[in-house]
C-alpha cells in the first residue's frame, strides 16, 4: 500500500515538473519577436522617357524589392519616385506653356539619375541628381536625397538622427560642414574672405541646409545645390563627416547610431 502511495506520488511530482516546463516553454516562445522572413532585398531600375513637341525628359527610377510587407514596399517606392514624376510633370507643362507651336525635339530636356549610396538590411539611402535644361548658357543642376528605416518604417529625417546633446546638433553640424568644405576648397588664412563668406552662409544652422543627406561606408555627407556654398560654376557639392566625429550629437536608436556602431569594428 505505501509502495502505491509513493510510485502515485511520484507520477504527480514528474506531471508538475512537465507541466511548469511545459507552461514555460509556452510562455517563452509567446514573447518571442516575430522572426522576419528572410527574403534578400534588392534595388532595381526602371527608366521612364516622355517627350512632346516642346520637351524630352528621361528619367531613371528607382526601386526596392523583397520586402515582406508589400503595402510598405508600395509606399517606399512612391515616395522615391514622387519627386522625379512631379519634376517631369513640372518641365513638360512649363514647355508646353512657353512654347506652344514649337516643332521638332523642343529645346526642353530633363534628365534624373540616382545612386544607391547605402542599402543595408536597416536602411536605404539614395542621391538623387536632376538636369533641366530651358535655354541659356547652363542646365540647371540639382541635388535631393531620400533615406527610408526599415526598422522604424518610416523616412529619416534630420531629428530622426540626431539629438541635442553639449550643444544643439545644428551647430555641430554647421562646424563639421564648414571645415569640411574649407579644407576641399584649400581655404586657409589668406582665402577670399567672399567664399569664406559664401561657405558660411551655406551652412549655417539652419535645417534646410543639412536635409539632403545620405550615408555611406565611410560616413555620412551632405550635399549642397551649385550656387549654395560655392559660385554656381562649381556645381554640386559634398560634405562627408566620418561616423566617429557626430557621435557626440548621434540620436539613440537611429538609423546612424547602427552604422556609428559598425565603423566602428575592425575590419
Amino acid at each position: 500500500m505505501q509502495q502505491e502511495v509513493r510510485r502515485i506520488g511520484v507520477a504527480m511530482g514528474i506531471a508538475v515538473v512537465v507541466l511548469v516546463a511545459a507552461a514555460g516553454a509556452y510562455v517563452w516562445y509567446v514573447q518571442q519577436p516575430a522572426a522576419m522572413p528572410e527574403v534578400p532585398l534588392t534595388f532595381t531600375s526602371a527608366k521612364t522617357i516622355e517627350s512632346s513637341v516642346a520637351h524630352r525628359a528621361v528619367a531613371d527610377l528607382p526601386a526596392v524589392d523583397g520586402l515582406p510587407d508589400r503595402a510598405e514596399q508600395r509606399a517606399i517606392n512612391a515616395a522615391m519616385r514622387q519627386p522625379m514624376l512631379q519634376a517631369l510633370a513640372a518641365i513638360e507643362r512649363k514647355a508646353l506653356a512657353d512654347r506652344p507651336d514649337l516643332h521638332g525635339d523642343g529645346i526642353y530636356t530633363f534628365r534624373s539619375t540616382f545612386t544607391v549610396e547605402r542599402f543595408t538590411d536597416r536602411a536605404v539611402s539614395v542621391r538623387f541628381m536632376t538636369e533641366e535644361y530651358a535655354g541659356g548658357a547652363h542646365p540647371r543642376t540639382t541635388v535631393s536625397a531620400y533615406t527610408y528605416d526599415f526598422a522604424q518604417h518610416r523616412a529619416v529625417v534630420l531629428d530622426d538622427l540626431f539629438a541635442r546633446q553639449d550643444e544643439p546638433y545644428l551647430l555641430t553640424l554647421t562646424r563639421l560642414t564648414n571645415g569640411a568644405l574649407l579644407t576641399k576648397f584649400d581655404l586657409g588664412k589668406d582665402a577670399d574672405p567672399d567664399l569664406v563668406a559664401w561657405v558660411d552662409r551655406g551652412t549655417a544652422p539652419d535645417t534646410r541646409h543639412f536635409e539632403v543627406v545620405t550615408f555611406n561606408d565611410r560616413g555620412t555627407t551632405f550635399w549642397f545645390d551649385p550656387g549654395e556654398v560655392a559660385p554656381i560654376a562649381a556645381g554640386v557639392l559634398a560634405a562627408e563627416i566620418p561616423y566617429e566625429e557626430l557621435r557626440g550629437i548621434v540620436r539613440a536608436g537611429s538609423v546612424l547610431e547602427e552604422y556609428l556602431v559598425q565603423s566602428s569594428v575592425p575590419r
